[in-house]
């Protein structure tokens, strides 16, 4: 019988994927445990997993989160644990070589366009954890005082500007630049009570700040003082279109950390500032020159409501070949593989890495202009809201793909999920499609019933029951990492 779905959102790229399927909806008097997959947000996932509420996940059943994704989804974790990951990898080629390290280290398929390995890490700008790394933040604040832009080739001294994050919001929300010390000093005096020196243990967390500080679980309070941020070196030199700054979001769905194995989507866009970029420093409070982020871009005045400020990945790709050249392009793309791949390894081993979950990550990154691409953060819930026909194209795909990926996991590694697909191996006639869709030509009819999915389970496995390689590409997903045959 068809897979049953639950879901916390109230999407069409979601329910849309679910019924083309021909999988059946939850009810409440379907029981509480009477489903195989829930597309829910982080806070459902946590009470699923919380150790005090008794409910264990079966086998028949996976959600769409990992206990704790929030170490590579919440800003300060990720820096932390990409610190952490490259002074690992130090000691490993300093005790191994880099040649050892590219061959031997599990590491070669990221490396093939030619890029060292420690090149290959340096994707984070220098960031500081504030409140806890107040006094190295000023150390370095003073030190450059002014410093050399990218931008101009070091032909002029630019502001020391940096980008100031809350830890646990998105959307833009206490985003902010700064670029002089005194500015640096009243925004740590109203937040964590710095005069001088240091922030103080009762500074940090007193009663005010404790009881506005954010929990290691990512959630948020509404909090102002006292609030952990990253503090970043402002990118001042973005590749621009058009005169306009734009960040990338990428999509990634991971379907295990240990063995690691994840899937990259050629399905992406840009996301475009609406006013041209300027580094005056009259404009460094203006969000809609140097903040990319939807929400807040849609409340400028040049918001264009027809494309909502993006471009599909495949038209930008087009415009860097015509501009750089094939193969400069592609060695971009390899760059974003390889940044990708580095930043899920700075995770695997803290990871809970349950065989009930997976996740479609979405990756915000900035291109220099020199076209290097830089990390800004990844997103745990990356917006399923639709601003045009080609953001909905999109969404809808790589969720169908994500779908279809997991799915295709799950049964090759467990038969009791393979049992709930396809009813204990014997295939079923498909279940009536559901209604056409205005985007029909993206679908693959066959994935709306287990026949396909039985088909499917015949070629993943091995008489013995063993798993074999996982497909190199699912629909607009590409392989980017299997180290299953590494184990």
């Amino acid at each position: 019988m068809p897979l049953t779905w639950r879901s916390d959102f109230d999407k069409f790229v979601v329910h849309g994927n679910f019924a083309r399927r021909g999988w059946l909806r939850w009810s409440q008097s379907d029981g509480e445990e009477n489903w195989n997959v829930y597309w829910a947000n982080i806070y459902t996932v946590k009470a699923i997993f919380h150790p005090d509420n008794g409910y264990r996940l079966g086998d028949h059943q996976v959600v769409n989160h990992f206990p704790n994704h929030y170490e590579l989804t919440r800003k300060d974790l990720m820096v932390k644990n990409i610190k952490r990951y490259r002074r690992e990898l130090e000691k490993e080629i300093g005790a191994k070589g880099e040649t050892a390290m590219a061959t031997t280290g599990g590491y070669g398929p990221y490396a093939s366009h030619g890029s060292p390995l420690l090149e290959q890490v340096d994707f984070i700008p220098l960031t500081f954890v504030l409140p806890s790394d107040y006094s190295l933040f000023v150390e370095e604040f003073k030190a450059n005082s002014s410093r050399p832009s990218s931008a101009s080739g070091g032909a002029k001294n630019l502001p020391n500007t940096w980008i100031a994050k809350p830890t646990s919001r998105s959307q833009g929300r206490g985003i902010f630049l700064m670029h002089k010390f005194a500015q640096l000093k009243r925004w740590a005096s109203s937040m964590y009570g710095v005069t001088s020196g240091r922030p103080t243990s009762a500074s940090m967390y007193g009663s005010t700040a404790a009881a506005n500080r954010t929990s290691v679980a990512g959630e948020t309070n509404g909090a102002t003082t006292g609030e952990t941020y990253v503090v970043s070196a402002y990118i001042d030199n973005p590749l621009l279109v058009g005169g306009r700054k734009f960040d990338l979001r990428v999509y990634v769905a991971v379907l295990s950390f240990r063995p690691l194995k994840a899937y990259i989507a050629r399905k992406g866009f840009a996301r475009f500032c609406g006013a041209k970029y300027t580094n005056d420093v009259s404009d460094l409070d203006n969000s809609f020159v140097h903040l990319t982020n939807n929400a807040v871009q849609k409340h400028g005045e040049n918001y264009n409501d027809e494309h909502g400020n993006k471009w599909p990945l495949s038209d930008l790709k087009l415009w860097l070949e015509a501009r750089y050249g094939r193969d400069r392009t592609n060695r971009l793309f390899a760059d974003i593989d390889a940044m990708v791949v580095h930043s899920l390894k700075a995770c695997q081993n803290v990871m809970i890495n349950d065989k009930h979950c997976f996740e479609l990550y979405g990756y915000d990154i900035i291109v220099s202009d020199t076209l290097k691409p830089w990390l800004i953060e990844v997103n745990a819930s990356p917006s399923l809201a639709c601003s045009d026909a080609n953001d909905r194209k999109c969404k809808l795909r790589v969720i169908n793909d994500t779908l279809s990926a997991v799915v295709l996991h799950r049964m090759a590694r467990d038969a009791a999920f393979a049992d709930a697909v396809v009813g204990g191996g014997e295939t079923e006639k498909a279940p009536a499609p559901a209604p056409p869709l205005s985007t029909s030509s993206m679908w693959d009819e066959a994935c709306s019933g287990s026949a396909w999915w039985a088909g499917k389970q015949r070629k993943l496995r091995t008489t013995s029951g063993a798993m074999e390689h996982a497909p190199a590409t699912i629909g607009c997903l590409d392989l980017l990492v299997d180290d299953t045959n590494n184990l």
